[in-house]
C-alpha cells in the first residue's frame, strides 16, 4: 500500500512543476535537479525507540539501511545527509546531529553534545552551514553552524521556545516556529521569519488561538507553507506569503490529518505558479 501510494506522489511529482507534498518523505532530489535521484527516510519498528535512516531510488526500490537516526536531510550537492541520533530515539536527554556520506559511510558527530538535544539539521542553500534546534542552553534555540559543526552561534535567544528551521532559497533569511507562551500552560505558536543571523524578526501569522509549525518555503521563495493545528484540533496546511498577507487554508476539504509540508523544486522553464498535489489530485496555488 505505501509502495504504491509513493509511486502516485513521484508520478505526480514529475508532472507538476512546484508541489506540495504532505507526509512522512523527509528529502528528495531528482537526477533533472541535482546529483542523485534517491529519498532519504527514517522509521522504526513497533515498541522500539531507536529510528532508522534508509534510502531508496525514487521508485521505490532497493531500500538500504544507512544509519540509526532520524530527522536526515541532504546537502544541497546530494553527497552528503545530516541527521540526529540520541541513544533513546528523540525522546532521551541527549541527541547530536551526525553527518554521513550518501553511501553511509565516514560518520561524523557534529555538535558533540554532552547533556543536550540538537535535533533537525536543516543544510543552507549553498551547503556551507546548517541551522539546527537546541536546547543547549537550557531552551529551545535555534542555532548555525558551519557544515562541519564548528562555530556554533545561537540564532533566537529568547524565552521562546523556537522549532524546526527551513531556509528561503536565497540563504538569506530562515524561518521557524516558536511558541508564544511557555510549553506547559499553552502550546499556542506563531511562524517567524529573521535573517540569517538571526536579525529582523517578524512573527508573519500572529493568530495566539492556534499551533503553527513546521514551515517549508517555497522554491521561488514567495510563499510559506506550514501546519496549523486549531483549537478544536483540526491540523490543516495553510500557505502565506512572505510579508504575512495572502493567507490560505489549502486542506481545508480533506477529512484527515495534514502535517509536515514539503515543496519539491521548479523545472527550470516551469511556470512560476506553484501546484500542490493532495490525493484528489493537483491543485494550483494563488499568485
Amino acid at each position: 500500500m505505501r509502495l504504491r501510494l509513493l509511486k502516485r506522489t513521484l508520478r505526480s511529482l514529475r508532472k507538476f512543476g512546484a508541489t506540495l507534498v504532505m507526509g512522512s518523505i523527509i528529502a528528495l532530489t531528482s537526477a533533472e535537479h541535482g546529483v542523485r535521484s534517491e529519498i532519504v527516510y527514517y522509521s522504526n519498528k513497533e515498541g522500539e525507540w531507536d529510528w532508522i535512516i534508509h534510502i531508496m531510488d525514487a521508485d521505490g526500490s532497493n531500500p538500504v539501511q544507512l544509519a540509526v537516526g532520524g530527522m536526515p536531510s541532504w546537502s544541497p550537492d546530494g553527497e552528503r545527509i545530516a541527521f540526529s541520533y540520541g541513544s533513546n530515539g528523540f525522546h532521551g536527554d541527549v541527541a547530536d546531529i551526525y553527518l554521513i556520506d550518501g553511501d553511509g559511510e565516514n560518520r561524523v558527530n557534529l555538535t558533540q553534545g554532552l547533556h543536550q538535544r540538537n535535533l533537525f539539521p536543516a543544510w543552507s542553500p549553498d551547503g556551507t552551514k546548517i541551522a539546527f534546534w537546541s536546547d543547549r542552553e537550557d531552551r529551545p534555540d535555534i542555532y548555525l553552524m558551519e557544515a562541519d559543526g564548528t562555530n556554533p552561534i545561537n540564532l533566537t535567544r529568547d524565552p521562546h521556545n523556537e522549532d524546526r528551521p527551513s531556509w528561503s532559497p536565497d540563504g538569506a533569511k530562515i524561518a521557524f516556529g516558536a511558541l508564544q507562551v511557555p510549553r506547559g500552560e499553552q502550546n499556542m505558536s506563531d511562524i517567524f521569519v529573521m535573517d540569517a543571523d538571526g536579525a529582523n524578526r517578524i512573527n508573519l501569522t500572529q493568530n495566539p488561538e492556534a499551533v503553527n509549525q513546521f514551515p517549508a518555503w517555497s522554491p521561488s521563495g514567495a510563499k510559506i507553507a506550514f501546519h496549523r493545528r486549531e483549537p478544536d484540533g483540526r491540523d490543516d496546511i495553510f500557505v502565506i506569503n512572505v510579508d504575512g498577507t495572502g493567507l490560505l487554508n489549502i486542506t481545508a476539504t480533506l477529512l484527515i490529518e495534514e502535517i509536515n509540508p514539503s515543496w519539491s523544486p521548479v523545472p527550470p522553464l516551469e511556470s512560476r505558479r506553484e501546484r500542490l498535489v493532495t490525493k484528489w489530485g493537483a491543485v494550483k496555488l494563488p499568485r
